[in-house]
């Protein structure tokens, strides 16, 4: 695999041609919930998402998931991370539905820049709409009620575990997470309590496989 080969690819299905990317013996199919980049591994190859979606997952000190970004193709997995000389990935990407991704090394990518400069004006574009894409979701996270707010919290914090889930945060940091104060928090603790969506034993909280599917049907579509 050449530089022009990423070139064409960059150019053509990145920029306003939105060709379809030429034929590649790397590309690989990722399956639905498979995650494929882990936070804190090694940055030694970027991700090109050719088809399909992928949620970004953060982890939290405690060892607790929240899901921060959804994104879809095309994307270019690991660019933030590049572009910054970051040694590990930050975030954990998952597939959200089968996925369509070309892995292309470090040196590779840094030798079609190297080689072909006008990279750069391509990548521009689609780097502002990913900063506008962030901003938008960050905003819409600030629209959301209390209610809404703890609920993607708990629903986030349990995908991909094993049922029951204890979770492991703090009061303090579920606050935090949640963008509520801790009265406030202990008030929609005890609601959800009541309303079957958490359980509690003692002063430890834990969601049940039949309490995140009623979490996924009340909040999922916020994520």
């Amino acid at each position: 695999m050449n530089a022009q080969f990423y070139y064409r690819l960059i150019r053509g299905f990145l920029s306003e041609e939105k060709a379809m990317p030429p034929h590649c013996d790397r590309e690989t199919v990722i399956y639905s919930d498979e995650i494929f980049i882990n936070a804190g591994d090694p940055i030694s190859s970027l991700f090109i998402l050719i088809k399909g979606n992928v949620k970004i997952k953060s982890v939290s000190t405690s060892g607790d998931n929240a899901i921060i970004a959804s994104l879809s193709a095309p994307q270019i997995l690991g660019i933030t991370e590049f572009l910054r000389k970051m040694d590990t990935f930050g975030a954990s990407v998952y597939a959200d539905g089968d996925c369509q991704v070309i892995k292309v090394s470090v040196t590779q990518f840094e030798d079609t820049l190297n080689e072909y400069p006008d990279s750069y004006r391509i990548l521009a574009p689609y780097l502002a709409s990913l900063a506008i894409q962030n901003m938008n979701e960050s905003e819409s996270r600030l629209i959301l009620n209390n209610e809404e707010r703890l609920g993607l919290y708990l629903l986030n914090s349990c995908r991909l575990k094993t049922f029951p889930y204890y979770i492991r945060d703090t009061r303090e940091r579920i606050a935090r997470n949640s963008h509520l104060n801790l009265r406030t928090l202990y008030r929609y603790i005890d609601e959800f309590v009541e309303k079957g969506l958490l359980s509690r034993n003692k002063n430890r909280l834990y969601i049940t496989a039949e309490q995140y599917r009623k979490l996924q049907n009340r909040f999922s579509q916020l994520v």
